[in-house]
């Protein structure tokens, strides 16, 4: 449905955000200061995922009738946004995290993870909860929700590595 499209693509813009200031931020800020950066980032996120699950779980009906009246569709969005929750926030842990791979300029890890969150869990895994397990089309959606788990913890143990801050950039070669 538009709803469940309009709270999914916030998740996305908000990772969009996050590349874009932190690729300003790799040429602003030195490489000894930018992990005091990403921590607070990651809070921020986590702070608006929070906020946003608060407001799904306590009005998902409300949410859903500014774009149908249909009741069926109303309750089971009411399910769909419960899921979501999780999902907004792996992606709080992802966008930050993820970021700062697409900002030091790591291309293969960053297509490596787009591959793993987009085709193997997105779609893999839903379509292992959808048939495998008989979940139906609320496997989609945990397989939706889960997809971001994987990419987020390789973005972060990235991080934790401190590689990333030895990473040439294509302009420094």
């Amino acid at each position: 449905s538009f709803t469940a499209c309009t709270l999914y693509s916030w998740s996305y813009l908000r990772a969009t955000l996050n590349t874009s200031l932190f690729s300003w931020f790799y040429y602003e800020i030195l490489e000894n200061k930018l992990s005091t950066f990403f921590i607070p980032h990651h809070y921020i996120c986590t702070a608006l995922a929070a906020i946003t699950s608060v407001v799904v779980l306590l009005f998902p009906h409300q949410i859903f009738g500014i774009f149908t009246k249909d009741q069926s569709v109303q309750e089971m969005g009411g399910v769909y946004l419960k899921i979501l929750v999780i999902h907004l926030f792996l992606s709080a842990l992802t966008s930050t995290f993820q970021a700062m791979v697409i900002g030091s300029g790591f291309a293969y890890l960053n297509f490596a993870i787009g591959i793993l969150d987009g085709v193997v869990f997105k779609v893999g895994l839903a379509l292992v909860l959808v048939y495998g397990f008989g979940l139906g089309v609320y496997g989609y959606w945990w397989g939706t929700a889960f997809s971001r788990l994987v990419p987020g913890v390789i973005c972060l143990c990235y991080f934790l590595s401190g590689k990333w801050k030895t990473r040439k950039l294509l302009s420094e070669r």
